[in-house]
């Protein structure tokens, strides 16, 4: 791989970036239309339903986006060698031991439904319909975590607009299905003529069976991408359970810590949510919707994370520092110049924002209050997303572990809980707290980031 100019690295960038950065922005657009949809049912706690599940569901994914961050950076690696065959190993090895896996989380999501509710500390009017909402969504956990893997890889090998298609198609599927399922009978103006439908009426389940459906899709679509001649990876079916410790290794390697590393921020975060469920249900709502709100900045700079782990990894493949060195410096002014646009936006405009979710005054107070606090660091929250990818690319993925550790159980869990608990301060002081854990885990990653470490092309 040649060294590539200033204009070309940014063109490399944009390319890689742009669809998973239209995905992003599809998604959390999408994920507000159906919050707000819900938001609007009769059932005053749909909102609160949800969220209850949030911090569950996170923790879930975080285990097949952090195994899978291994095959995406191998991936990367193989192509930017220009070993096709070692990139088709990987892919194949990957599905097969996500399946696995799956399978497994799936049945036990399905049992463990009623009781996370409760391990969540929900308010008991809510955990009935937080249970249900849950067993419906392990349902489609196997197809889920395989288009997740099937997504990584892809990226990992350079093709960014097939995922995003994918993306495109699910939030249609949900958002579609949302409107059929959520209501019993409702009426709508088409070209000047009123038109009534008549709807399903499954309230906040309709939400889940609607995500379920779509997921489903999502895999299905995903898996029939991969099993075609037209990628540069290539999945055989056929031999996707016949494992291969060679090829297994290096992806645990990085793999395992980047799962260490999202169960230790998905775990906090339901420790979190057990905090902030605690204050009541308007407060749990009040947050699932800032939350979403603030998804406008850490799902642009996800992309760019995408992004870095896939151009670093293939410049140290192809053995290219420079190229890393230069790709890494692009990204991360891009992900400075989003954080900078989010902390105008949330200090200035955060109770209209919240406004577009829900019509309740309260909880666009509260909502309003949190992401007032989290905007000045919402600059160091992106470059701390891209900062991460960087570091996956070059394999250097322990270290985020330990800032996980630090700055999630280190700070974040206990100021949260004293600011609630002990200065009465509610959802504002939970928000205080994760605040002071971005400071925290940015201060460290960066560090690690300018030691230059990561641009080691053996470590691996």
């Amino acid at each position: 791989m040649e060294q590539l100019s200033k204009g070309q690295i940014i063109k490399e960038t944009v390319r890689i970036a742009g669809p998973v950065m239209m995905e992003s922005l599809m998604a959390s657009t999408v994920m507000m239309i159906n919050t707000a949809m819900v938001g609007r049912l009769d059932n005053p706690y749909a909102v609160a339903i949800v969220g209850v599940n949030a911090a569950p569901s996170w923790m879930l994914n975080s285990i097949p986006m952090g195994l899978c961050v291994g095959a995406t950076v191998m991936v990367a690696r193989s192509i930017g060698a220009g070993d096709k065959e070692k990139a088709n190993k990987y892919a194949r090895q990957t599905v097969g031991g996500i399946f696995l896996l799956a399978s497994v989380l799936s049945i036990a999501m399905f049992f463990l439904s009623q009781v996370v509710p409760v391990w969540v500390n929900a308010d008991e009017m809510i955990r009935t319909d937080a249970s249900l909402y849950l067993r419906i969504l392990s349902l489609s956990i196997v197809p889920n975590f395989i288009g997740f893997a099937c997504s990584g890889m892809l990226r990992g090998s350079g093709n960014t607009k097939t995922p995003m298609l994918a993306g495109l198609m699910t939030n249609i599927i949900t958002m579609s299905l949302n409107f059929f399922l959520l209501y019993d009978f409702h009426e709508m103006t088409i070209f000047g003529r009123d038109i009534s439908i008549q709807g399903a009426g499954l309230g906040v389940h309709g939400a889940a069976v609607s995500t379920a459906v779509a997921q489903l899709c999502f895999g299905i679509f995903m898996i029939s991408r991969v099993i075609g001649k037209k990628q540069k990876i290539r999945v055989d079916l056929r031999r996707v359970l016949k494992f291969d410790w060679e090829t297994l290794r290096p992806m645990l390697k990085v793999g395992i810590p980047a799962m260490g590393e999202r169960l230790t921020i998905s775990f906090g975060q339901v420790m979190y949510a057990t905090t902030i469920n605690g204050i009541g249900p308007i407060q749990t709502a009040a947050h699932s919707l800032a939350v979403q709100i603030e998804s406008l900045a850490f799902m642009p700079a996800n992309a760019l994370s995408v992004s870095a782990t896939t151009l670093v990894g293939q410049s140290l493949g192809a053995k290219n520092i420079k190229n890393a060195n230069a790709y890494a410096k692009t990204v991360l002014a891009f992900a400075a110049g989003v954080g900078v646009l989010c902390f105008f936006a949330f200090w200035f405009a955060p109770a209209p924002l919240i406004g577009l979710l829900s019509n309740n005054t309260y909880i666009i107070a509260e909502g309003a209050a949190a992401l007032r606090v989290m905007a000045p660091v919402e600059p160091l929250f992106c470059m701390l997303i891209v900062i991460n990818g960087i570091l996956r690319g070059g394999g250097d993925t322990h270290f985020a572990l330990y800032a996980g550790i630090a700055g999630m159980w280190g700070v974040r869990l206990a100021a949260a809980w004293y600011a609630v608990n002990i200065l009465g301060w509610g959802l504002v002081g939970a928000w205080v707290g994760m605040a002071l854990d971005i400071v925290v885990r940015f201060t460290i990653m960066f560090i690690r980031y300018m030691r230059k470490k990561w641009l080691n092309v053996d470590a691996i």
